[in-house]
């Protein structure tokens, strides 16, 4: 009976003990829940200087140029600086200045307009004049409207189709752009005339085994500008993917070079449009014959003074206004749309820079941080400080623009280039607004980071890499996310 009693009783200390550690378990995870929900080694402001050192002083790092700059929006407070007043290539953060340019200049409704003239009788005109502004939005539907209205007016021949280039584009490269670029969809020609954002989309797939791969064009009329030399190979499956396109000199020829396995789906090319006035003209006038209405004759010419004194006014062609404009420029880094936009801060293309320098010193940004070459940065020869940027994003936040301005950006997990990024990271109900930028061996993110007394403001440039740019990506990521997490800790002030 005794050792029965010593058994009871030593049973019910164990399970004390255990209820014991459960609950101070329990109620551990609660205080380390309060304190911080997102523990990672509990970064606090006081050691986001050394943190972010240890993530950058890492061998991989070690040949790397970083550049960095974190501050506090409204204070007068950095919480991390690196190289901040040095020169860094800044891939597509280049656009930041592009669109704060353009929407302090034009405000926010400014939209492209793009007149459609006619002139003549019914059923027979005489001239149909189309003055082209570079609106980079039209589509093959805003060329169906045109069809369209002149069915509406009994128009069924039309004698002569006039494209004027009447828009503040003057060349349609970039002479600092790599040559290679300017094959494919992000270095696509800027122009006057734009249909479909100057781009087709070659799809290959397999044929047969041994056999050359098969050839589509997403628009006969674009795909009939290029010149295509098929190597490729179909081949099994256990053979891996080799596609590769090469450019051939400076016509409009692509060499397709490599293997393409049989059980490959479709395999996408996103190409530039040669010569897209032409690819616009040609459009235009098969849409207009599917409505039954006969172009005679064509021309396009340059910028002159054109008599419309006794022409009729057949509709206008309106672009997306400013706010879309520099949404569509900052959220999916279109190139397009960004050399656009700064070829109409000058009725002169040759002044352009010179009027978005000046735009920017009346908002309190010089140009001694700053080296611009292009709109949109595929520019190798664009040089800005991290400083320059984060004071950009500083002087915007006291804008009537400031709201645009920040909603142009992408939206970390939402939307534009970050949609993808920062999902597997606990942000703390951060939000994150940033513009991306890539080239190879180049990475950069500059925006706003939501903080709970005051918004911080960074820039983070990474030249001279060999890594990949997912690795690039991921550190970039890595420092914006131990930045977020020193703003949650319970001794921050």
């Amino acid at each position: 009976m005794i050792k029965t009693n010593i058994f009871y009783r030593a049973l019910l200390s164990i399970l004390i003990g255990f209820y014991n550690i459960f609950s101070y378990s329990l109620s551990s995870k609660a205080e380390i829940k309060e304190s911080s929900e997102y523990n990672q080694s509990q970064v606090c402001i006081e050691g986001l200087e050394s943190t972010i050192n240890n993530i950058l002083n890492q061998s991989e790092r070690s040949k790397e140029n970083w550049g960095i700059l974190i501050e506090k929006l409204n204070q007068n407070k950095t919480l991390y600086r690196l190289n901040e007043n040095k020169y860094f290539i800044p891939a597509s953060n280049v656009k930041l200045f592009t669109t704060a340019s353009f929407l302090l200049n034009f405000g926010e409704s400014f939209t492209i307009k793009t007149p459609i003239y006619i002139k003549g009788k019914e059923e027979f005109t005489d001239e149909l004049i189309i003055l082209g502004k570079g609106d980079p939005s039209i589509t093959k539907s805003d060329l169906e409207n045109i069809a369209e209205k002149l069915q509406q007016l009994n128009v069924n021949h039309v004698k002569n189709l006039i494209l004027v280039e009447d828009s503040p584009i003057k060349y349609p490269f970039n002479n600092s752009w790599e040559f290679s670029d300017l094959y494919f969809y992000y270095a696509v020609p800027i122009n006057s005339f734009i249909l479909e954002e100057n781009t087709v989309t070659l799809s290959l797939t397999p044929n047969q085994v041994g056999k050359p791969i098969l050839l589509k064009w997403s628009d006969k009329l674009a795909g009939k500008q290029w010149l295509i030399i098929n190597e490729g190979i179909t081949v099994n499956e256990d053979n891996e993917y080799s596609i590769n396109l090469k450019p051939m000199g400076l016509e409009s020829r692509l060499r397709i070079e490599g293997n393409l396995p049989i059980n490959n789906g479709e395999d996408n090319w996103w190409l530039s449009i040669p010569n897209p006035e032409q690819y616009f003209q040609d459009s235009l006038i098969a849409i207009l014959q599917n409505y039954g209405i006969q172009v005679e004759k064509t021309e396009i010419i340059g910028q002159k003074n054109i008599d419309l004194s006794d022409a009729n006014l057949l509709l206008e062609i309106n672009s997306p206004n400013s706010k879309n404009l520099i949404e569509e420029v900052n959220q999916n880094s279109n190139n397009l749309y960004a050399e656009i936009l700064l070829s109409y801060l000058a009725t002169n293309p040759d002044t352009k820079f010179i009027a978005q320098k000046k735009i920017l010193e009346n908002l309190g940004l010089f140009s001694h941080d700053y080296s611009l070459k292009d709109a949109s940065g595929l520019s190798r020869q664009n040089l800005v400080t991290p400083r320059s940027l984060v004071t950009l994003l500083k002087l915007m936040d006291k804008t009537e623009y400031a709201k645009t301005f920040r909603d142009s950006l992408s939206l970390a997990g939402v939307n534009g280039t970050l949609k993808n990024r920062f999902q597997n990271e606990d942000m703390i109900n951060n939000d994150l607004w940033g513009k991306t930028g890539t080239l190879t061996g180049v990475s950069a993110l500059s925006g706003y980071l939501q903080a709970k007394d005051d918004d911080i403001v960074f820039s983070i440039m990474v030249n001279n890499s060999s890594a990949p740019s997912k690795e690039l990506r991921d550190t970039i990521d890595k420092l914006v996310v131990t930045v977020a997490q020193s703003q949650h800790c319970k001794n921050y002030n």
